[in-house]
């Protein structure tokens, strides 16, 4: 069956009428399923004769093969390089513009939902338990993936682990950060295109001072996927920039949250213990606002 699908050579054949009508189609494509031809003809404003053209420029042999591919998301599976072909491409229209924020907001669904799908539970679980008895752990990301890296301390050091991030572009740090690690230590690469490639001599240099390892990447293609360390796929792919954060910002969370849930009534103190420092640092702060105001009369 043929797929749903922008990036191909058959829609620079479309009529301008064609490609409105599409467009309409991807934008409300879990209702065109289901709806008749007379009544798509309705909604889009087109003539039953233009569908049935467009459902045969695209392919298929009749309406009823459109609809299937619709109702099968593997078969409807545009990609983010069918977003930026269309938007480069595509007529100028509001309908447009809906259309492609309905297949972005379509793709990064799926993409959460392949992640999740693909976590093993077992492995994570595992994964959290060495985590929490670490006695360091040293985080590295290159570029955009620094801001990962800086997100998965924090909530490491909230739930009261040794944790730290590494700017993968900073020699000295890298150098110092590699220097006193040791076997009962653990270090996270996050990584994804185009690839820093120093990234895996840090990796080298870990493994050969008995460090457990955690990657976070996009493809099991990645270099820096290890054979005996703990590897974690996250999409990244985006239309308009090198990767997309919000993939591995998610894997994050679960992450910690598999954490916290292990730490069972000690998260309960953690709690307890922020909400402490929060109300004091208030109270203070109120007390000594109102002391400096009191000096001005």
């Amino acid at each position: 069956m043929t797929n749903i699908s922008f990036f191909n050579k058959k829609y620079n054949k479309l009529t301008k009428k064609q490609q409105e009508i599409y467009e309409y189609i991807i934008s409300n494509y879990e209702d065109v399923a289901f709806l008749s031809l007379k009544e798509l003809s309705r909604r889009a404003n087109a003539s039953e004769v233009s569908i049935l053209r467009l459902c045969e420029n695209l392919g298929f042999k009749n309406f009823i093969g459109l609809k299937e591919a619709l109702r099968d998301n593997e078969k409807s599976n545009f990609s983010f390089k069918d977003i930026e072909y269309m938007a480069r491409h595509s007529s100028d229209s509001k309908q447009k513009m809906k259309s492609l924020f309905k297949m972005i907001c379509f793709l990064e669904r799926k993409n959460v939902e392949d992640m999740i799908k693909g976590v093993e539970v077992d492995k994570f679980f595992e994964c959290a338990n060495e985590l929490l008895n670490a006695n360091d752990i040293t985080i590295f990301g290159h570029n955009a993936s620094k801001t990962l890296a800086d997100y998965l301390s924090y909530r490491l050091i909230y739930l009261r682990l040794k944790a730290s991030s590494i700017k993968l572009e900073d020699n000295d740090a890298v150098r110092t950060a590699l220097a006193r690690i040791d076997s009962n230590d653990f270090i996270i690469l996050f990584s994804f295109p185009p690839y820093h490639l120093p990234t895996v001599e840090v990796i080298k240099y870990a493994k050969m001072k008995g460090a457990r390892i955690i990657t976070i990447t996009d493809s099991i293609n990645s270099p820096v996927i290890t054979e005996d360390g703990y590897n974690f796929l996250c999409k990244t792919e985006t239309p308009f920039f090198y990767n997309s954060l919000a993939m591995p910002m998610k894997f994050i969370e679960l992450l910690t949250s598999f954490i916290a849930i292990q730490l069972g009534e000690q998260l309960d103190k953690i709690v307890k213990e922020e909400l402490l420092v929060s109300q004091f640092i208030n109270e203070n702060t109120q007390f000594s606002e109102e002391t400096e105001s009191d000096k001005d009369y």
